[in-house]
């Protein structure tokens, strides 16, 4: 991770986590810890192994989560509430569409910036 982060990458936007396990993704969530200038304000992630019945919050990819949303204020990992509305109906109910979660990077200089994900007329109410 540090030698892809010193090779001057395009801003991170998207990560699928495919990693089975705790200690890989707590390695992993190093990408998320970079300078601002390599990361949007908000990224997108599919993390793998977070649905089933051996997962949960004490363990695997949602406890790296959870301790990643306890150690870092300004950057939190969260659910992509409401996916299955913004994904062809057809993929609605598909698992994949669970396992969707974005990275706030809240420190990052543009994160309050309008990204035109929202109607600029609703955002002067």
């Amino acid at each position: 991770i540090p030698k892809f982060l010193n090779s001057n990458p395009s801003p991170i936007g998207f990560i699928s986590f495919d990693l089975d396990q705790y200690t890989s993704t707590v390695q992993a969530f190093e990408l998320l810890k970079a300078d601002p200038q390599l990361l949007l304000p908000r990224i997108h992630c599919h993390f793998d192994d977070i649905v089933g019945f051996t997962f949960g919050h004490h363990n695997g990819e949602r406890l790296a989560i959870s301790e990643f949303n306890d150690s870092f204020k300004n950057r939190q990992i969260s659910k992509l509430f409401g996916a299955k509305f913004y994904v062809p109906k057809e993929e609605k109910d598909s698992l994949w569409v669970e396992k969707i979660y974005l990275t706030h990077i809240i420190d990052h200089a543009l994160y309050n910036a309008h990204d035109g994900l929202v109607k600029k007329a609703n955002m002067d109410l």
